[in-house]
């Protein structure tokens, strides 16, 4: 009996630190602690044909297929009535203008996943 309590403490353990650390690199990464949700957009751009999904609402984050994201964000973004204002950029950050209203997203990309962040 002490050596099945003894399995169960270590699984549980070991799922506790896993689950542990799966959060501390989707906050590294994404800059969300919803590891469902991150899980869910990375599947969403991998094997389906959805373009983007939102993984955060506030701050709001985005992931995106890699492949021509930054037209896609800038697609996105005048939608939303927003133009990019090319003087404002700065390094990974693009500014966005509607009317006297301006939002910054941070924009980084990789081979398997693009990363929009909104900067508050």
């Amino acid at each position: 009996m002490k050596k099945k309590a003894k399995i169960v403490v270590l699984i549980l353990s070991t799922l506790i630190v896993l689950v542990g650390i799966s959060i501390f690199l989707a906050m590294s990464k994404f800059g969300v602690t919803n590891l469902f949700s991150v899980i869910s957009g990375l599947y969403q751009i991998q094997f389906t044909d959805t373009e983007y999904a939102e993984i955060q609402d506030y701050p709001k984050v985005i992931i995106a297929k890699p492949t021509s994201s930054s037209n896609l964000l800038i697609e996105y973004m005048e939608m939303r009535g927003y133009s990019e204002n090319e003087e404002g950029r700065l390094g990974s950050a693009i500014e966005f203008i509607q009317a006297d209203h301006k939002e910054y997203v941070d924009f980084s990309v990789n081979g398997f996943y693009s990363l929009w962040r909104w900067k508050e």
